[in-house]
């Protein structure tokens, strides 16, 4: 018999024939070209240069985490950048994002917080959201899955501001009351127990909250008055002299008539009315300035270093913007979180490179960001996931312009 006139076996028979066949090899092969060419596009993210710097521009405020950042522009606005691998770029996608892009379905965004893997923001309305890493609850939303879209924090209204710590976050309301939700095993909730929570809960026992600062497995809060009350981890002296993990809010002493505070890793800081620093834990490690102790329960002040207007914590290293609006970094130089051209360690404010009318200012893990008043993001240190902006997925020892690909900053 010839092959043109070869039967198929009986299980194909009435099935398929040559001509058959060879359709259906076509027909899967370009099935298994384009399922390719969408798992690339995915893992990608689209080409590098698509929707970023187009459209990205006019930032009021700028919040820097483990190894991302996010902006909020003038329009109301999320953008995002650097690792996203949980979802945390709030694009809909996973993976790297070396360039900002814009939050999928979330408009009239007042303030973004980045924390270690996840991000959290409140819109004008007083509605807050999260996305990215969702274990042990820290999208309050009830759920422990993550999400690379925004998902709405539960039972919760009216809110001023928000801050995200490495696996917590919390909200302060327009009352002055604040609410906390993700892990707890520290006492980081401040609710009065050491467990983690899918959703807000009430830290207890504190009001006239005008500001709120989630630190690495800590948190802590600026009243009216002036006063700083921390709770959570506190062995490292993160809560001042208490040198114990507390779940209820602790006062922290020499601290009176602050303006502004600011939690990292294991240590946080304060500015007071007259424009001193004074920052306090991480028991003696390099963020904190002056003379080195046992332990830094007590608040060093940062000597002959005056006219601060606002100060930035990140894990080992601490920023700070200058009445004049120029930024200052002191601590662990590694990576070139310091921003002064150099990669090493200082114990005293060193100024940042060509960096001047700086509004606002923001430390994560290993990097740091700030917004100029004309709204350009400048951002120094690790870079490798992408967290700096600039598209080169490189660290850098001085600023460069996040949303274009510049590398070395030119001011």
């Amino acid at each position: 018999m010839s092959p043109a006139t070869r039967v198929p076996p009986p299980l194909l028979r009435g099935i398929v024939s040559p001509p058959h066949v060879i359709a259906w090899c076509i027909v899967c092969a370009l099935v298994v070209f384009w399922a390719a060419g969408f798992v690339e596009a995915r893992a990608d993210q689209l080409p590098e240069n698509v929707g970023a710097s187009d459209h990205f521009g006019n930032i009021i405020q700028v919040s820097a985490g483990g190894g991302h950042t996010c902006g909020v522009t003038k329009q109301g606005d999320v953008w995002c950048w650097g690792t996203g691998h949980y979802g945390q770029l709030g694009n809909g996608l996973l993976g790297e994002g070396h360039f900002p892009r814009q939050v999928i379905g979330l408009r009239d965004v007042k303030q973004v917080a980045a924390g270690g893997q996840h991000t959290c923001a409140v819109q004008k309305n007083g509605d807050a959201w999260c996305w990215g890493d969702g274990y042990h609850g820290r999208l309050g939303n009830g759920q422990i899955s993550n999400s690379s879209v925004p998902v709405r924090v539960l039972n919760l209204t009216e809110v001023k501001q928000v801050s995200a710590g490495a696996n917590h976050a919390c909200a302060l309301r327009e009352n002055g009351d604040v609410w906390c939700w993700g892990e707890g095993s520290y006492g980081q909730l401040g609710n009065g127990f050491y467990r983690s929570r899918g959703e807000p809960v009430r830290v207890v026992d504190l009001a006239d909250v005008v500001q709120i600062s989630a630190g690495n497995s800590h948190t802590c809060a600026l009243k009216s008055s002036g006063e700083v009350w921390c709770w959570g981890k506190g062995t490292d002296g993160q809560l001042g002299p208490h040198r114990r993990n507390s779940a209820s809010p602790v006062r922290v002493p020499s601290t009176i008539k602050a303006m502004q505070i600011s939690s990292g890793g294991n240590s946080s800081c304060a500015v007071r009315h007259g424009g001193d620093v004074w920052c306090w834990g991480s028991s003696g490690l390099e963020e904190r300035y002056g003379r080195v102790t046992a332990d830094g329960r007590f608040p060093e002040r940062i000597t002959k270093f005056e006219d601060v207007i606002k100060v930035a914590a990140g894990y080992r290293h601490v920023c700070a913007i200058r009445k004049e609006g120029r930024v200052h970094c002191w601590g662990v130089g590694t990576a070139g979180r310091l921003g002064n051209g150099e990669a090493d360690s200082s114990r005293v404010p060193v100024k940042v490179a060509d960096l001047k009318d700086v509004a606002r200012l923001s430390a994560g893990t290993n990097h740091t960001c700030a917004v100029q008043k004309s709204g350009k993001v400048w951002c120094w240190g690790r870079g490798t996931s992408g967290q700096l902006g600039d598209g080169l997925a490189k660290s850098s020892n001085v600023p460069v312009l996040a949303g274009e690909q510049t590398g070395q900053a030119t001011h």
